[in-house]
């Protein structure tokens, strides 16, 4: 009986489970109506007249229907070679126990017993063929792909408790992933789709309009982000034969065995087309000759241009390479007609960040009071991988509130389906697992502040929010109207009166990654490795954008030039300068700095168009003290003798800072006091007057300079 494909339903993928609509006197005249009563061991044949392809289904239910139509476990589709709204003709099968299947299982953790024991529970019932591919997810989200290699005595035999399973250990499953199971990176998945695979799927088209199919890609990012997903993705679309050239295989002392095992890949690529070479961190192998010493190196490099040259009559071979440094590769390799597009696959933004979160998750066991949208607004900076180590590690906690290890070592049996995993036990997570990205640098995710934790600057904060804030939200459409983003921001004032935090609360608003550094960190002694950590610095941010980088006393490296006993201070002044007219449309890059001494920072550098706002951050008034007395005095437990009056007045040139530090000192007095017990602790109008009295000790009034000394600078 034919029929048509109507939907797949991602809940079934790794099922097998199929359900069939139609009418019931025509399934009944092929052998399937007989199965509406009674699904037990009620299997069919699926077979794809066009692809030639046929695998077996568990029916999952048969309903009554006009139209004739079928929906199906997705990985049925892809076994088919099929799509929605296919037809396909559906057969009944009698089962047949097999005796033994061997499998191929993909990279993982696993040892083979546990491989054993979720192949036996997972398979259970399927019909099985050569050459299928079926998905196990585990608790964690982790996915293992199973490879059936071989079926005995015939395919489609029915896997029993009495099967015998071989793994071999000498082949390794490819995932059966496409490029849509790649969360997030929809833009760079449509280049790939357009400029990719269109030329290869449809070579007869292009070729008559003079285009040829690129000879390859390089997808370029920070490690984690998608890259290699993306090539076993691409291969899976266009069903290509997958032959990976591993760096490590590579390198051999002695003479000549380097550059044979690049030329048998790519002949064996050759050998069994359509192909995709995927190379893994090419940097390893194809490092510039010119910076090179070795003469291997050069031999490998060139063995690699030339075995590259060697595909210009072969439009169904693709070579994809991976790297986090493309600059250290041979330029050679970096010209058109060998790689021809260069990809960056950035650190997702928010949405990306949801959408990977959701592919993540969907097998996994998760309560109602879980929002993924809000733990995608606390990971910036975090990438795909960083992602699923945290969906791993939300699950670990899951796994260990529930059982002690004694309880899950001596378990023999599945221990996970009463488990839910907890927004607490991602909150837990997301204490332990940090952005990969941005590791080498101070990374903070201010995800918990706002504007009402900042006291006072009333008029400070408007003018942030209306000017600021806004352009770093939408920086799309104020370009469209012809309003550049905004690059830098110079916060000056005394100690302690809020900068950090402002800039920390300005990341917040605007879901920016937030890299943190202090103005002495980026110095060295050696020669060039200043300048070397600003640019690092920099590209670091533009891969990860949206980013805010925070220059916390920026007066340490952006002294007035000529003025410096040596030249390495205006070296790294040259080098500031450089990135931030560098920034480029698009990338979504803001410089905030904070100092003490603006009077101390080079003029260059107050320009618009580097630092376009420069805001003075005063000791606040005596509104402002009342504020930020309020935010440090909530969460603590106070008598009823404050007044807060007499605290505003006797904290007259109080920084934010020193206010915050009279409510610890003074919570401190009331908790000794009371002996260090938290009943009947109090916080009482003398223990703050004491505290005020200490830290005035501290207190000295700074004259800072005004806004117009900045700008008689900047007019010089």
């Amino acid at each position: 009986m034919d029929i048509f494909i109507k939907s797949t339903k991602s809940e079934w993928e790794g099922m097998a489970y199929i359900a069939i609509y139609g009418d019931m006197g025509k399934l009944e005249g092929v052998g399937i109506g007989q199965f509406a009563s009674n699904f037990k061991d009620a299997y069919v044949i699926l077979r794809n007249k066009q692809s030639n392809k046929e695998c077996g289904g568990i029916i999952k239910t048969i309903q009554p229907n006009k139209e004739d139509f079928i929906e199906i476990d997705p990985c049925l589709l892809n076994d088919l070679l099929a799509k929605v709204g296919s037809n396909i003709e559906v057969l009944p099968l009698k089962p047949l126990p097999s005796k033994q299947v061997r499998i191929a299982v993909s990279k993982g953790d696993l040892n083979p017993q546990e491989v054993q024991n979720l192949c036996k529970t997972y398979l259970a019932r399927h019909p099985l063929k050569s050459g299928q591919r079926k998905p196990i997810y585990l608790f964690t989200g982790d996915k293992i792909t199973v490879e059936i290699l071989e079926v005995q005595p015939e395919d489609l035999a029915i896997f029993s408790a009495s099967t015998q399973l071989i793994i071999d250990t000498e082949k390794t499953a490819l995932s059966s992933e496409g490029l849509d199971e790649v969360g997030g990176l929809e833009s760079e998945k449509k280049l790939i789709r357009e400029r990719i695979l269109l030329p290869i799927i449809q070579p007869e088209f292009f070729s008559a309009h003079g285009i040829r199919p690129p000879r390859g890609i390089l997808l370029c990012g920070p490690p984690g982000c998608g890259k290699t997903m993306i090539a076993r993705g691409l291969s899976e679309e266009i069903k290509a034969n997958f032959v990976e050239l591993n760096p490590s295989e590579v390198f051999n002392p002695l003479y000549g065995e380097s550059e044979k095992v690049i030329k048998e890949k790519f002949s064996k690529a050759k050998d069994k087309t359509p192909a995709i070479i995927l190379i893994d961190e090419i940097d390893a192998i194809g490092s510039s000759r010119s910076a090179t010493r070795g003469d291997l190196e050069r031999r490998i490099v060139t063995t690699l241009l030339t075995e590259m040259d060697g595909l210009k009559s072969l439009g169904s071979v693709i070579v994809v390479a991976t790297t986090n440094t493309p600059d250290v590769l041979d330029p050679a390799l970096r010209r058109p007609g060998r790689f021809d597009y260069e990809i960056h696959i950035g650190v997702p933004d928010r949405k990306g960040r949801l959408d990977i979160l959701k592919k993540k998750t969907k097998h996994m066991s998760l309560s109602d009071g879980i929002d993924l949208n809000e733990i995608a607004r606390r990971t910036h900076g975090f990438v795909g991988a960083d992602l699923m180590m945290l969906c791993r590690e939300a699950a670990f906690e899951a796994l260990t509130n529930k059982h002690t290890i004694d309880e899950l070592a001596k378990s023999k049996t599945e221990p996970t389906e009463d488990i839910k995993i907890t927004k607490q036990d991602f909150d837990n997570a997301l204490k332990r697992v940090k952005p990969s990205a941005l590791r080498e640098f101070a990374v903070e995710v201010p995800t918990n502040l706002g504007w009402k934790d900042v006291g006072g600057l009333g008029g400070i904060k408007d003018t942030i929010i209306e000017e600021i804030i806004r352009i770093l939200i939408d920086p799309e459409s104020f370009e469209k109207v012809g309003i550049t983003p905004v690059k830098g921001i110079l916060l000056y004032g005394p100690p302690g009166t809020g900068k950090t935090l402002i800039a920390r609360v300005i990341a917040n608003d605007a879901e920016a990654n937030f890299i943190s550094i202090k103005g002495p960190e980026v110095l060295s002694k050696w020669f060039g490795e200043s300048e070397q950590r600003i640019r690092t610095l920099f590209m670091k941010a533009r891969e990860s954008s949206p980013c805010i980088i925070f220059f916390d006393e920026i007066d340490a490296i952006s002294a007035a030039r000529g003025k410096s006993v040596s030249d390495a201070a205006d070296r790294v002044v040259n080098q500031l300068l450089t990135e931030m007219d560098g920034f480029e449309t698009g990338k979504h890059v803001c410089v905030i700095a904070a100092t003490n001494r603006s009077e101390l920072i080079d003029p260059a550098l107050l320009r618009p168009g580097r630092f376009d706002y420069q805001i003075e951050v005063p000791l606040p008034d005596e509104a402002g003290r009342q504020e930020i007395f309020k935010i440090h005095l909530a969460s603590k437990p106070l008598a009823d003798d404050i007044d807060m009056g007499r605290l505003v007045s006797d904290s007259m040139h109080f920084s934010g800072a020193h206010i915050a530090e009279v409510c610890r000192r003074a919570a401190l007095a009331a908790f000794r006091e009371n002996n260090f017990v938290v009943s009947g602790t109090k916080v009482q109008m003398k223990h703050l007057l004491d505290a005020i009295n200490i830290v005035k000790e501290t207190v000295k009034e700074i004259e800072m300079p005004k806004i117009g000394f900045l700008n008689k600078l900047g007019g010089e």
